[in-house]
This record gives structure tokens, C-alpha cells and sequence, in this order.
């Protein structure tokens, strides 16, 4: 479930809260994270579960995994479509 007022998104599942904002330059007040920025820190997520899966079902362990992740965007954003 989630609401939205203005950018600044509250968003809860499973009893964890997870907040989302934009940058004054986007509109917001920058009180969270950009919501661009969640989405690349739940594939960081994912990619991490998915090893530690992979490893258990070969039955060993990762100790660690360092993710560097780099993004772009388009800075006219979707007013050019």
C-alpha cells in the first residue's frame, strides 16, 4: 500500500516503511531517496539474494559481494517523448 503527496511517496509492505522524495530541481524537498535511487538499491537487493541463493543450493558461501552501480538519465526526461 502506499500514498503520495506532492514527489514525496510512503510505501509499506510487510510492516517496513520505505519513503521516496525528489530534489527541490525536480519539485520535491529531498527528504528520501529518489525513487530511481530504490530502484537501483533493490536490484543491488536482488542480485545479492539471487547469489546468496545460487551458493546455498551449491552448497557454499559468499562471504561478501561489492556492487558498484552507475545510471544515467535523459535530462529532458519524459518532456521529449
Amino acid at each position: 500500500t502506499g500514498t503520495t503527496q506532492g514527489t514525496a511517496s510512503t510505501s509499506q509492505t510487510r510492516g517496513h516503511i520505505l519513503h521516496t522524495d525528489t530534489p527541490p530541481s525536480g519539485g520535491g524537498k529531498d527528504t528520501a531517496p529518489q525513487p530511481v535511487e530504490t530502484l537501483l538499491a533493490a536490484l543491488i537487493g536482488c542480485e545479492g539474494a539471487t547469489a546468496d541463493f545460487v551458493a546455498r543450493m551449491l552448497r557454499t558461501k559468499i562471504r561478501s559481494i561489492d556492487f558498484e552501480l552507475e545510471a544515467s538519465r535523459d535530462p529532458q526526461g519524459a518532456a521529449h517523448l
